[in-house]
């Protein structure tokens, strides 16, 4: 199968620059640049196959004739305007027939009920991607200059998260159709991905991966679920059940669930999860948006040392003056 990668504006390209090089082989690499926003654009040389496309959105109708048809496209941006929102939805609008489409988008108040809305009528699903750290506990306030750099780490994260479920084989495979049988029938999706070492790894990797939006959101909504458990050599069967077994008892009973498992030289002693969750469209209502003002009052907490190997649920949080 082949997978492209659409990045719009600044986000896209920043993006795109950040990807592991083994990654970029497997991509068909596309940026979509407004031409109201080029100044100050630097693109690196040292991508060969990137393609540019310089655009408005008066001619962006005309756009769909540049694609072929592909098994998925992963689409990258940011809406921070009503322009911005136009641009976005006839890029999806020009691709949106021609084969999968998973949208990445950062999490924006911008982003009303409505707008959202009909943003995932054009994508097989959408993941909202914020400034917090997808993979490791945040014990304190993150300064602004930094949020940028973990926005692009978590974009990156999710995109080589999808790309080794797809091409990477293991123990236990999960493949392009297993995750197209996760977020097809759904048009939001949440990703994480934690790591752990050490004595208490399998408890560890299970609380940092159910820390702050993906407990919110994805375990609670998800309908299905693709869970990646990349270990060592060392890992045993009974430690792949009891990962299993504590993420199906934070999961609805409902909730079909994936299971994949990789072995690694390199990762000896530790233990990596990455899951994609999926939740039927019937559960995007008021309170999803409800949950995206969670997130950002969650920004100015802070989790003690103490409670890392206590469930999240269970912590208590205190606020940042």
């Amino acid at each position: 199968m082949k997978s492209r990668i659409i990045g719009i504006n600044k986000l896209g390209i920043n993006v795109i620059h950040s990807l592991p090089t083994d990654i970029l082989g497997n991509l068909d690499i596309y940026h979509v640049q407004d031409q109201k926003k080029l100044s100050g654009l630097i693109f690196d040389q040292n991508i060969p196959n990137i393609r540019k496309i310089i655009t408005s959105t008066k001619d962006l109708d005309q756009i769909n004739y540049i694609f072929d048809s592909l098994d998925l496209y992963i689409v990258i941006c940011e809406v921070e305007s009503f322009y911005d929102y136009d641009f976005v939805i006839k890029i999806l609008n020009s691709i949106k027939n021609k084969s999968e489409v998973i949208l990445l988008i950062k999490k924006s108040n911008f982003l009303t009920y409505d707008l959202i809305r009909q943003i995932i009528k054009n994508t097989t699903t959408t993941m909202f991607v914020n400034e917090q750290s997808h993979s490791s506990h945040v014990f304190s306030a993150i300064k602004r200059s930094e949020n940028r750099s973990i926005l692009i780490k978590n974009f990156i994260n999710s995109i080589v998260s999808i790309n080794r479920i797809i091409y990477e084989t293991g123990d236990i495979n999960i493949d392009f159709a297993d995750l197209i049988s996760v977020i097809k029938d759904s048009k939001i999706s949440w990703f994480g991905k934690s790591r752990s070492n050490g004595e208490n790894k399998l408890t560890e990797v299970i609380n940092k991966l159910l820390d702050l939006q993906f407990y919110q959101e994805g375990v609670f909504n998800a309908t299905s679920m693709i869970v990646q458990i990349v270990s060592g050599n060392e890992i045993k069967m009974s430690e792949v059940k009891e990962l299993s077994n504590k993420i199906k008892s934070f999961a609805s009973g409902k909730c079909s669930i994936f299971f994949g498992l990789k072995r690694k030289n390199l990762l000896h002693d530790e233990i990596e999860l990455i899951v994609i969750a999926s939740g039927n469209k019937i559960h995007l209502n008021n309170n999803f948006m409800d949950s995206i003002a969670y997130q950002n009052n969650c920004e100015k907490t802070s989790l003690s040392l103490d409670d890392l190997n206590t469930p999240p649920f269970m912590r208590k949080r205190e606020k940042i003056t």
